[in-house]
């Protein structure tokens, strides 16, 4: 078998050099014929409902089918969903083929039954930086609506994940948390999102109190009533912020896990409304909470996949991935470059904790127009990052493994941002079977350069500027331990450039990037 290296390099032309915020659409337009995108396995546990969307792309009207389907589960031939549940298990081949009028695709696919559930990272989208205080069912639902109408969907960006703020008063058969009053059926949502083939995600603290002020699933009270440590009316934003806006949480001393455990509780709650992932988020993070949300979910009967936040020590990476799927490795993100560079720098530490059903998220992507985190969100704004910094932002992201998490506006997107979030070959590497975060092999104050091996025995290789300004590099393929003699496409913008001997010599923009892959020539 031919072998294949990947790399990613942070390049431009001359021509566009000297333009401090130079928009270059990369990305190729998708082709009409039919192409299966996204990740080539899936995890699930035996006996729980299964549920995947093959992603792809093509002219018109697509027909899916499945060879060697497992016994258990049925394709919508329409849409591409596949759904039913597995009994025992396994890994089992399938083969995944794809016709429209101009032709057909076909790719092969493992599906694993087994315990772990989130062997590729995350693809999807979070409420918090586009409409923090202000999301709703509705905005969820839009939200899931966008995520088809604009194709992303086809490239495998598949969850719509609802951050801090929903939650209500807890009630119900399970006395779980509900939604507060603009989640007035989470059950009929999660039903139109699953509806579209996306997953629904959703945010809970094991707290007594979240960040931005509302209930936690953890109590003071064996019923979880707060109504006697709730602040006044008057000191809060909106009915159910309990606690009033964040810090108060913290500065009410609510910022600690109760003496009554609801989790499992809040879990079965969330099994019933069909709920795909959650997010927990509190600090510090520790293995004995971490294990009893991953039981409590394992338990409801469904398939969840459990997101940790934030900050999480190396001094417990070693238990993080038998207890959880992914968790955060620093405090929030901005949409400035400094931001970027700490949490890259803080992340490259992660490396040997990171593999399949075990990854470091780095936070959310910051592109496209975004809101103001902690506000009831009115206006959006573009981020502040630079085109060619958004570009590395996504490289950086992919190449160390972590999830890919949107927080823009879906139904807002420029050309831009949709070009940039629908590059097949970058997601593949992304979504990689392997989960294995790059190398850095080079490392100083003007350029990064990282490695990350791919399943097909292939690599990806990226190189960054980290200046201010322009640079010309030299990247000799001895430095990532490469063969001598590469053929190299670039990756970005979908194009072979032809055999490189010993290194390559690139001009990149001031935060630039871009990825290629080469070829053992």
């Amino acid at each position: 078998m031919k072998k294949v290296i990947v790399l990613v390099l942070s390049l431009v032309f001359f021509s566009c050099a000297s333009t401090e915020n130079f928009m270059e659409i990369r990305t190729p337009a998708p082709s009409d014929v039919p192409m299966i995108n996204g990740a080539k396995v899936f995890g699930v546990r035996a006996g729980h409902p299964f549920f995947y969307k093959i992603p792809a792309t093509g002219k018109g009207s697509l027909v899916y089918s499945v060879e060697n389907l497992p016994v258990g589960l049925l394709v919508n031939s329409e849409n591409g969903c596949i759904t039913g549940s597995i009994d025992k298990d396994g890994e089992y081949q399938v083969v995944f083929v794809v016709k429209n009028s101009l032709g057909t695709a076909k790719r092969e696919f493992k599906i694993i039954v087994g315990e772990n559930i989130g062997l590729t990272p995350v693809m999807g989208w979070n409420s918090w930086y586009i409409w923090s205080e202000s999301i709703s069912q509705q905005k969820v639902i839009d939200a899931a609506k966008a995520l088809v109408d604009t194709g992303l969907v086809n490239y495998g960006w598949s969850y719509i994940n609802i951050d801090d703020c929903w939650q209500g008063v807890r009630g119900g058969e399970n006395n779980a948390i509900q939604g507060n009053e603009r989640f007035p059926d989470m059950k009929a949502m999660c039903a139109t999102v699953h509806s579209m083939g996306v997953k629904v995600g959703l945010y809970s603290t094991p707290w007594i109190g979240s960040y931005a002020g509302f209930v936690g699933s953890t109590s003071d009270n064996p019923t979880g009533d707060v109504s006697a440590i709730s602040v006044p009316m008057e000191q809060r934003n909106q009915e159910f912020q309990v606690f009033g806006r964040s810090p108060n949480v913290i500065e009410l001393g609510y910022n600690r896990i109760g003496k009554y455990w609801l989790g499992d509780k809040d879990a079965l709650q969330w099994g019933e409304w069909g709920i795909d992932l959650v997010k927990i988020d509190w600090n510090p993070i520790d293995i004995p909470t971490s294990k009893r949300f991953y039981n409590d979910l394992k338990a409801s009967g469904r398939d969840i996949i459990l997101s940790l936040s934030n900050n999480a020590s190396l001094d417990i990476a070693s238990e993080l991935g038998t207890n959880a799927d992914y968790w955060r490795i620093s405090g929030d993100i901005e949409d400035e470059w400094g931001s970027i560079n700490r949490i890259v720098k803080k992340g490259k530490k992660w490396k040997k904790f990171v593999g399949p059903s075990s990854y470091g998220d780095l936070d959310m992507l910051q592109v496209g127009k975004i809101g103001i985190p902690n506000t009831f969100v009115k206006e959006t704004k573009p981020s502040r990052l630079t085109y060619e910094e958004q570009y590395s932002q996504v490289s950086y992201w992919t190449l160390m493994a972590s999830p890919l998490i949107l927080s823009c506006d879906l139904n807002d997107m420029d050309e831009f941002t949709l070009n940039l979030l629908t590059n097949r070959e970058i997601i593949e590497i992304s979504q990689d079977e392997l989960g294995l975060m790059a190398d850095f092999v080079v490392d100083n104050p003007f350029v990064r350069v990282l490695v990350k091996p791919l399943y097909d025995g292939s690599y990806a290789i990226g190189i960054f500027n980290r200046l201010n300004s322009s640079k010309k590099v030299t990247f000799d393929f001895s430095d990532g331990e490469l063969p001598s003699s590469l053929s190299l496409r670039d990756v970005w913008r979908q194009k072979d450039l032809g055999v490189f001997h010993d290194s390559i010599e690139v001009s990149l923009m001031a935060h630039g990037s871009i990825v290629l892959r080469a070829y053992k020539n």
